[in-house]
């Protein structure tokens, strides 16, 4: 086993992902192998970078095929995975799979989902995950979870609303950080390797 999973990390690193997730395929359906989680993070790893929504969902679907269905730290790679104007109706239908697998959100999943909104320059539904956040979440609620949402506010368009956002924030007492600023100007960039 040990020397099947050192394999499929070399083809990993070496930048074949796509050999790995075939490697991986072909052990669990020929010889019922259950790859670790920690393999299959780092496969969905680099498909983060690379912005391989599609990947992404063929590795889920492999994890529940090894019966080991993908878990919070899993869906939030595959939100990472999802880019370009299109970003955040495919973060929607990963939220809705991962909701539907009974599997809890937490501060990285919204982090991800910001972080497609950000890339869809989607403000409303930005909002309505930050208000979902808020109700269903709050202790999630961080100065640096405002900050996307401000972010996206303001390369969505919408400015004028991120200013009213940044005096709630005040209102609230929170403590405004270095990010705040950058964020208002839509200048925050959103790390791939942002919290699982």
């Amino acid at each position: 086993m040990q020397d099947w999973s050192d394999h499929v990390e070399a083809l990993v690193k070496a930048g074949h992902v796509g050999a790995a997730i075939s490697v991986v395929s072909t052990s669990i359906e020929r010889g019922g192998h259950q790859p670790s989680l920690q393999l299959f993070y780092l496969i969905l790893g680099v498909l983060v970078e690379r912005r391989n929504r599609p990947a992404a969902a063929s590795v889920r679907a492999l994890m529940r095929q090894s019966s080991t269905p993908p878990d919070t730290p899993a869906y939030n790679f595959a939100l990472r995975a999802c880019g370009g104007k299109h970003a955040m109706q495919h973060a929607d239908q990963v939220l809705r799979e991962m909701k539907e697998a009974g599997v809890a959100a937490n501060i990285g999943t919204f982090s991800a989902a910001f972080q497609a909104c950000w890339h869809s320059r989607d403000w409303q539904r930005a909002l309505d995950r930050f208000a979902e956040m808020e109700a269903n979440y709050p202790h999630l609620v961080t100065v640096q979870t405002w900050n996307q949402v401000l972010g996206v506010l303001v390369v969505g368009g919408k400015p004028e609303l991120a200013i009213t956002k940044v005096a709630e924030m005040a209102n609230r007492k929170l403590k405004l950080n270095a990010g705040t600023s950058p964020a208002c100007w839509g200048l925050m960039p959103f790390s791939p390797t942002a919290a699982r």
